[in-house]
């Protein structure tokens, strides 16, 4: 499979927000200190990963 974090080729990935993420880059993201340098980084990735799938859900109006 292919990781949607780090672009590169994984035997195993998981599904986080829609997306497909070895278990390198979720651990990196589930365990990475605010004090780290690559914080900011994985921040972004993760807010890119949330807006995709926000978007990507139909919008349900409730009225109709």
């Amino acid at each position: 499979m292919y990781c949607d974090v780090c672009h590169l080729e994984a035997e195993k990935t998981m599904e986080l927000l829609g997306s497909s993420v070895c278990e390198n880059c979720f651990y990196k993201i589930a365990n990475i200190s605010v004090a780290c340098d690559e914080y900011d980084y994985y921040k972004e990735i993760v807010k890119s990963l949330l807006k995709n799938y926000k978007y990507e859900r139909p919008i349900v109006n409730p009225v109709e």
